[in-house]
């Protein structure tokens, strides 16, 4: 059964008693309010506030060029209130999650019911001066994945920290479920032309005993997205990223083919961008030009390279 809950989808729209929750005046702003150094302009943002401006007539003038910029952020009352309604939104649906969960349990659901919670993208709130979900930072491309197994082991309960994509979940529901599987895919097929799998099942982490037989963790994470070119240039250009284990974000920028939904990589328009979360967790700096970074750039543009050309 698939169940859509629609918050904290736009409109940020609740019962009150969920803005009661969060005082306007207390509410946080966003800790990197400003795009990273060394990030360029034409990545910068694609339009991506036109789905807020559509609901919220008092965001046109915010979000153009005079109230924002790609080195100006929003003032910072708009941002609370935004926050707000993106906190408020939340929490409804988490009460409703909690209104599902308890049915479940009530009917007699309870231990004999696989649960996922999982939403499809991250979203913006100001941090590096984005709002909504058209990036590749991390707030955009890193989303909620929350798992609920009869009978898991209780050291998979909590966080874990592996790396998971969400070309993951089905062939981990189908293993879990004991239902028949599907042969991995050979090679690039995109868009899929074959009942195949490109994702990895990760079941054992529920159900392995002992811990030994957990399935290996993979290693990269890849998004993608793809915007409107830059200028003179004519249709669009795809942000693809990875992000690996060690800590690292790789992005770089290839022309986009609607017709064959690919990047031509024949054709890299040469930005580039590298993020370090070991020592700078909100994206302020693209560390893709520093000397140092030199080798795990290599690394992670060859396994982009390789996960979208095979090569």
């Amino acid at each position: 059964m698939s169940t859509g809950l629609h918050k904290p989808h736009l409109p940020h729209v609740a019962p009150k008693k969920y803005f009661d929750l969060y005082d306007l005046e207390t509410v946080s702003l966003a800790p990197n309010r400003y795009v990273p150094t060394g990030f360029k302009e034409e990545n910068f943002h694609a339009d991506g506030t036109f789905e807020l401006r559509s609901y919220n007539y008092n965001a046109g003038p915010i979000f153009e060029k005079d109230g924002q910029n790609f080195g100006t952020p929003v003032d910072d009352n708009f941002s609370r209130a935004q926050r707000r309604g993106y906190f408020a939104a939340t929490s409804f649906t988490d009460a409703n999650v909690g209104r599902m969960l308890a049915a479940l349990e009530s009917h007699g659901y309870k231990d004999n019911t696989i649960v996922l919670l999982w939403g499809d993208h991250g979203w913006h709130l100001g941090d590096t001066n984005s709002w909504c979900k058209m990036t590749n930072f991390e707030s955009a491309v890193r989303n909620a994945m929350l798992w609920r197994v009869p009978g898991q082991r209780q050291a998979s309960m909590g966080i874990n920290r592996r790396y998971v994509e969400s070309i993951d979940i089905f062939p981990t529901l189908i293993e879990l479920a004991k239902l028949p599987t599907l042969p991995k895919c050979d090679g690039i097929d995109q868009p899929p032309t074959n009942n195949c799998l490109q994702g990895k099942s990760y079941a054992s982490e529920f159900v392995s005993t002992p811990a030994v037989d957990l399935a290996p963790p993979k290693i990269y994470a890849f998004s993608q997205w793809p915007f409107p070119k830059w200028g003179n240039e004519t249709g669009l250009r795809a942000g693809y990223t990875v992000r690996s284990s060690a800590g690292y974000r790789y992005t770089t920028y290839v022309p986009y083919s609607v017709d064959t939904f690919s990047g031509d990589w024949r054709a890299a328009l040469g930005d580039e961008e590298l993020y370090d979360y070991n020592i700078d967790r909100w994206e302020t700096t693209s560390f893709a030009d520093h000397a140092n970074y030199t080798e795990v750039k290599a690394e992670l543009r060859a396994a982009l390279l390789k996960q979208y050309t095979g090569k």
